[in-house]
């Protein structure tokens, strides 16, 4: 039984116990089965939302209420307003919980402080692209969704509304739920079943040790925001407590941008892989940081942090692309840049490809312990790195060709703030979900495969 069916359920209760207290009906009006002609219609009300369809556990006119709520917090952060309590991740605000299930959030209702106030239109379609990406070279044929994927976009918001204008980088944000956990990697091991350290997968369900681009495409659901219209597949370190089970994130947020002084960037090429944060090869880190929200430590191991507070991981991959869509070390064509949402630094000559940036966070629950929290690549090899050390992630793009280029154009290259999966149209993919529950403790699987 959902939540609103209990809610119903016990207002029918209510409503019987007022009916026993006063069977008069009040003020004296003559009453039906105990309640007046008007209660009867109140309750007609309230019993229709039972059946009302709904969008991430709530209903198209509790989107509507919700962007109300929204814009009058934008208003108020503008007037220099103290911010949101739960405010964490660069301005991005803690999810909302749906109302069907709040003790397993999936629905997730991000916002940021904005330059203008936000417009709602009539319409929730697609506006006119004023822009073109550059056109990246040397990537796969795409291959497009063989379904319609207009059945994974809602209306922005619930009311049709279009992103703000960043006030210093166009960006495109959406959450993920975790999929699933394995030991493969096709990026470093493909074709390799159980030839590497514990993965914790998301996006494509179906992602393993032989996923390729056309796999990718081609099959398995998504459990990032618009489900199989996103079916890259994304992967990080299992992070295992001292028990040595399996922890998995309360929240994991994905976003690309781009510095309001860079020239356009390109889309993001169909079967691009690319690995972010500490490199297993060579010993070096690469754009990765721990960080526990409530003290502010930070670094490249895990900070002890207070019982039920946020520690964070954060990965940023390079912005910098040489044309091939893998290299030998799997790092060498796409580099970093020294990125400045100010200022530009341009690509060199060997690279000059300019790739939004790529950013992931994922936020876990301090159980108290997290001086003993450590990563399966920690552990990789016998090695006996300190927890947190080796940090990084793994990225295979497979995201449907349409819906890259809307957000390319018309989030990032326009420079809107599009968040929650907002696709800058007035439209919004659909909420992320989990295949395994977030902030929940899991045995990790025997490895049965070769130590790759």
């Amino acid at each position: 039984m959902s939540r609103r069916q209990s809610f119903v359920i016990l207002g029918l209760c209510l409503a019987l116990l007022a009916t026993a207290c006063n069977p008069a009906g009040s003020g004296g009006e003559p009453t039906y089965g105990g309640l007046t002609e008007r209660e009867w219609a109140e309750l007609a009300v309230v019993v229709s939302r039972v059946h009302e369809p709904t969008y991430g556990g709530l209903t198209e006119k509790e989107w509507a209420e919700l962007a109300k709520i929204l814009s009058r917090g934008e208003a108020d952060a503008g007037s220099g307003s103290a911010p949101h309590e739960n405010s964490n991740i660069e301005g991005v605000e803690r999810r909302v919980p749906p109302v069907d299930a709040p003790e397993n959030p999936t629905a997730l209702v991000p916002s940021e402080p904005s330059e203008s106030t936000p417009t709602t239109t009539t319409s929730a379609a697609p506006t006119t692209t004023t822009s073109a990406a550059p056109t990246s070279s040397n990537g796969e044929v795409s291959i497009s969704s063989s379904f319609d994927t207009s059945s994974y976009l809602v209306p922005a918001w619930g009311d049709g509304r279009q992103p703000n204008k960043g006030s210093n980088t166009g960006s495109f944000r959406f959450f993920c739920g975790v999929s699933h956990l394995a030991f493969d990697d096709p990026i470093v091991a493909p074709g390799q079943a159980g030839g590497a350290h514990l993965h914790m997968f998301f996006g494509n369900t179906e992602a393993d040790a032989s996923s390729t681009y056309s796999s990718l495409r081609r099959s398995g659901d998504g459990t990032c925001s618009g489900g199989p219209v996103n079916r890259s597949a994304y992967w990080t370190p299992a992070l295992l407590n001292g028990d040595g089970d399996v922890l998995t994130p309360d929240e994991i947020l994905v976003y690309y941008k781009v510095g309001k002084s860079s020239p356009d960037i390109e889309e993001l090429p169909a079967g691009l892989m690319m690995i972010g944060g500490y490199d297993m090869g060579t010993g070096t880190d690469h754009a990765q940081l721990w960080k526990c929200n409530a003290t502010g430590a930070s670094g490249v191991t895990i900070p002890t942090c207070p019982r039920g507070s946020e520690v964070q991981a954060t990965v940023i991959f390079g912005v910098c692309w040489d044309g091939r869509l893998d290299s030998s070390n799997h790092r060498s064509h796409v580099i970093e840049s020294n990125f400045d949402i100010n200022a530009y630094n341009p690509c060199p000559g060997s690279h000059p490809h300019r790739l939004p940036q790529f950013e992931l966070k994922l936020t876990y629950l301090s159980d108290g312990n997290t001086n003993q929290w450590y990563l399966s690549s920690d552990r990789h090899g016998g090695m006996n790195h300190p927890g947190g050390r080796t940090l990084h992630a793994d990225w295979f793009g497979a995201w449907d060709p349409e819906i890259l280029t809307t957000w390319t154009n018309e989030c990032v290259n326009a420079r809107r703030s599009c968040n929650g999966g907002e696709i800058g149209t007035g439209e919004q993919l659909s909420p992320s979900t989990d295949r395994l529950a977030p902030n929940t403790t899991y045995t990790a699987p025997i490895h049965h495969g070769h130590h790759g």
